[in-house]
């Protein structure tokens, strides 16, 4: 399995957003298509001071609409490539 890293901007700019947008962290890590206990770490590392070495931009209305539409993106992506293979799969086996 492959191991993903994030930018530190990416990471503040994630726990801003659980913070601003009224979503439980288990579903913003789904939107955001990363795993609900490194969204957990990072809030408690934003917490502790850990971020605040990297300066922080505000981010718009607009950055967060593009975040959450890049993750809704990535989702639908997935949904489609597991629909492709359960399709083939199926086809295979009816034959």
């Amino acid at each position: 399995m492959q191991k993903n890293t994030y930018s530190v901007d990416f990471k503040v700019k994630a726990v801003e957003l659980l913070r601003g947008s009224g979503k439980t962290q288990m579903q913003l890590a789904k939107d955001l298509g990363i795993a609900e206990s490194s969204l957990y770490k990072w809030s408690r590392q934003y917490d502790s001071g850990v971020f605040t070495a990297a300066p922080v931009k505000p981010q718009s209305s607009s950055d967060q609409e593009i975040a959450r539409l890049t993750a809704e993106l990535r989702r639908k992506t997935l949904e489609v490539e597991i629909l492709k293979k359960a399709t083939a799969f199926f086809a295979k086996e009816s034959v």
